[in-house]
């Protein structure tokens, strides 16, 4: 199992990837060009760009991914043991920068994880909103945050609960507008270590937005 310790955008943050793409399900919005985007549009997937262009990242990346497809609990127990070796649990985790929740075990696995460690706050996006999230919110770990992922089309899917991160335009112009950004909706600076508001978003009853880049 890869777990990294920081990234250019999360800071000292340790987090697990799997592949983008084939390990995102609903992922028409940002693995392939959408109908109307300029012919200058690029996927907006950076984790793809990444995956693409270091072999280091992707041969880590295609680890992880065969481990959690072979046996998601297996998977998880190898997450387990790396927080156990931890002299000081991280104050945040992060699960997917590329990647996504497989299925429904995959989910009660991070379960797990995160219930086995309550100093760690775990985050992740998602855009499988056809997973049961909140079947059994009573039993949702505390320190365990769910942000489902609304591209610019996508329909309205996820859950009445819960907050969302939506894409606004960009400097390329696209897309064009997403009205169902919310106004106090909160703008990410770019850097997580110095904000981490994205792991308070359900106490805060906010949602957040990207911009476009």
């Amino acid at each position: 199992m890869k777990i990294s310790d920081e990234n250019s955008k999360l800071g000292k943050i340790p987090n697990i990837s799997l592949i983008p793409v084939k390990d995102c399900a609903q992922c028409t919005g940002c693995g392939k060009r959408p109908k109307g985007a300029p012919k200058d549009w690029r996927a907006p997937c950076y984790a793809l760009k990444s995956f693409r262009q270091y072999p280091s990242v992707r041969a880590a990346w295609t680890e992880n991914s065969k481990a959690w497809r072979a046996d998601v609990f297996a998977a998880a127990a190898d997450v387990l043991n790396w927080f156990e070796n931890k002299r000081t649990p991280p104050r945040f985790f992060r699960i997917h920068v590329a990647g996504d929740f497989l299925n429904q075990d995959h989910i009660a696995a991070w379960c797990v994880v995160a219930d086995a460690n309550p100093e760690t706050r775990f985050l992740a996006f998602t855009k499988r909103h056809d997973l049961a999230f909140c079947a059994e919110l009573e039993n949702w770990p505390a320190n365990f945050s769910v942000v489902f992922s609304q591209w610019p089309g996508q329909p309205e899917t996820a859950p009445e609960r819960g907050p969302r991160a939506w894409v606004a335009p960009g400097p390329r112009g696209f897309p064009k507008d997403e009205p169902r950004i919310p106004a106090d909706a909160i703008e990410c600076p770019g850097f997580c270590e110095s904000c981490g508001m994205c792991w308070h978003l359900t106490e805060l009853g906010r949602d957040v937005f990207f911009m476009e880049h």
